[in-house]
């Protein structure tokens, strides 16, 4: 059977949508703050053109510090603000934001509350791309209104990159896989946050944007499933 898709939002997505410049996949390459670099852990972002998501991890093997969170992207000139309804480690203070420099398939980002610079690389562009929510999220007067608690998943695929991410009650996860439109076939790649947190399968889809063939996207959405970790 299908994936229920529930297409609610609209024209009103103009109003909350970002520049094209920050479409697309990211991987981090380095990390820098005063006195230490990190080129080691496993980052990825995803950026639809409203809804983004974002894990780290350490290398295989190794302990480390995991994060994970996913929302809405808010850019004003170069400025971006990341909203993070759904978050592992959820932050404090005056939130999460950072000044982006793009040349070409690079971006600098420099910290506007913490002292840091991250460089990325476009790893895919955002040409191919799926955005959906589960959840009592709404647009209202041109902002997202994201439930404080209570059941909240969130999907964001570009160029096959795809994170899934799920905030059950208390627990919360983001889950990485590349999805092979011509097979249909999802590959896990990793996943941080709590391996019980569990889908609202009784919940529909509601699609935010979708540039993904029909077929390809039902396939999408029906593969979710394998990116549940074992454990």
């Amino acid at each position: 059977m299908k994936p229920f898709v529930d297409h609610s939002f609209g024209d009103a997505l103009g109003a909350v949508a970002v520049p094209g410049w920050c479409h697309g996949v990211w991987q981090r390459e380095r990390l820098a703050s005063p006195g230490a670099e990190d080129r080691d852990t496993r980052v990825i972002w995803v950026q639809t053109p409203v809804l983004f998501a974002d894990l780290r991890s350490p290398p295989p093997g190794q302990a480390g510090d995991e994060q994970g969170f996913a929302g809405n992207l808010l850019v004003s000139g170069r400025i971006c603000a990341w909203q993070r309804p759904l978050d592992i480690q959820p932050v404090t203070g005056p939130g999460d934001a950072g000044a982006m420099y793009r040349d070409g398939t690079y971006m600098l980002e420099c910290g506007i509350h913490d002292n840091y610079i991250e460089d990325w690389r476009q790893i895919a562009d955002g040409t191919r791309h799926l955005a959906a929510t589960r959840g009592a999220v709404r647009i209202a007067d041109g902002e997202i209104h994201w439930p404080a608690e209570g059941t909240l998943e969130l999907l964001v695929a570009c160029g096959g990159h795809v994170i899934h991410a799920i905030r059950d009650g208390a627990r919360a996860s983001l889950r990485y896989g590349v999805f092979d439109d011509a097979s249909g076939q999802m590959t896990p790649q990793w996943a941080v946050g709590s391996k019980a947190a569990t889908v609202a399968a009784d919940m529909p889809w509601v699609l935010w944007h979708d540039a993904m063939k029909p077929v390809a996207r039902d396939a999408l959405l029906a593969s979710l499933e394998v990116l549940v970790p074992a454990g």
